[in-house]
């Protein structure tokens, strides 16, 4: 059973992960240990507008030429790669299964009663499942993380990489590699996180997560349908650029009229801004223990937008800093790491799913 390899994330060794979103296909090779991981290779290669929509790939020949491109520059031999499919394409549930059950019997089990789990036919879909400890409500049961993920989504994302010549040994979920990257951004936090409650919110061109950390370990998760996108076509349009790809780069370089920047950042900072707090607001009902935050931490292609972080901080009044998943990594090979810092709020993802190789 499963997506591959894993839709939730176990661990295969020597992969190169590659993040393909809205516009880019983000790719990232690290190599060590948990401890003590390198930055292998790393490239960013902007995606045709027609190749991916509302974040299902439609074009998977485009897609792979992206991929080929970001091969060739990041000096890659890596063949087999690590993809991940969007939260929304994926239903996930926690179940609890007696204690008793085997990895066989349990997949066994599964596969006879999905139909109460999964909306779908079973045919339409992939599944895989994660045994996650004992259950806290009854100690004769086990609690079961059930991933199950439309099987076109899938394969449409295995079919540009295949184009591409690499093979898929591994399929994550991007709210799963989201947490396991936020394990690096530890030192960023204060007192390194020890005791303080985080909100990591990656926010992209299309969507935010946000999650929330106590003492280093996520409690909460939830995604929005907000993102950048309309900033940067504001930007398009206002600058007379071909593509949104260059309305960024514009954005990022400082290169705005400065009192054209002061009237359109601080507008979309303060529409992150109620995004954020309604999120922490529905957090804090549920918890009914934590009430507050300590540090809310930015990242994703938005958080290359200059002074957002300040902006939101400002806005909520909460520290807010931007977070780099790859500070303090040392870069080998062709990952030149003035490139590497200049994409790493957006490389959460790709991290993560690169992570996933290393034991």
């Amino acid at each position: 059973m499963g997506l591959l390899d894993s839709i939730t994330g176990r661990e295969s060794p020597e992969l190169v992960a590659l993040d393909i979103s809205a516009g880019r296909v983000k790719l990232l090779e690290l190599g060590g240990s948990l401890g003590t991981p390198h930055i292998q290779a790393f490239a960013s290669e902007v995606l045709s507008p027609d190749a991916v929509q509302d974040r299902q790939i439609v074009e998977p020949e485009l897609v792979a030429q992206s991929i080929s491109r970001a091969m060739q520059k990041s000096g890659c031999r890596q063949r087999q790669a690590a993809v991940a499919v969007s939260g929304s394409a994926v239903i996930s549930k926690l179940i609890d299964m007696p204690a008793t059950l085997t990895e066989d019997e349990i997949e066994q089990q599964i596969g006879f009663e999905a139909d109460a789990y999964i909306p779908y036919p079973i045919e339409e879909v992939s599944l895989d499942f994660q045994i996650m400890g004992p259950s806290p409500r009854d100690s004769d049961m086990q609690q079961v993380l059930l991933a199950a993920c439309r099987r076109d989504n899938v394969e449409m994302r295995v079919a540009a990489v295949e184009i591409a010549g690499l093979k898929v040994r591994l399929v994550d979920v991007e709210s799963y590699a989201l947490q396991n990257a936020c394990g690096l951004l530890i030192e960023q936090m204060p007192d390194k996180g020890a005791e303080r409650t985080v909100a990591v919110v990656d926010v992209g061109a299309t969507t935010t997560a946000v999650n929330v950390l106590h003492s280093g370990e996520t409690i909460y998760t939830r995604e929005q349908a907000f993102g950048g996108s309309q900033l940067v076509e504001e930007i398009q349009r206002h600058e007379g650029l071909d593509s949104s790809d260059a309305a960024l780069a514009r954005l990022r370089s400082g290169e705005l009229a400065a009192d054209y920047l002061a009237s359109i950042l601080p507008a979309f900072a303060e529409q992150l801004a109620q995004q954020i707090d309604r999120s922490l607001q529905l957090f804090f009902s549920q918890s009914g223990e934590i009430e507050s935050v300590d540090q809310i931490i930015i990242t994703g292609g938005c958080a290359l937008f200059p002074g957002l972080d300040d902006h939101v901080g400002r806005t909520l009044e909460i520290a807010t800093a931007s977070g780099n998943p790859l500070a303090g990594l040392k870069a080998s090979g062709g990952a030149r790491r003035s490139r590497v810092d200049a994409e790493a709020p957006a490389l959460m993802v790709a991290t993560g799913l690169a992570l996933r190789s290393l034991g």
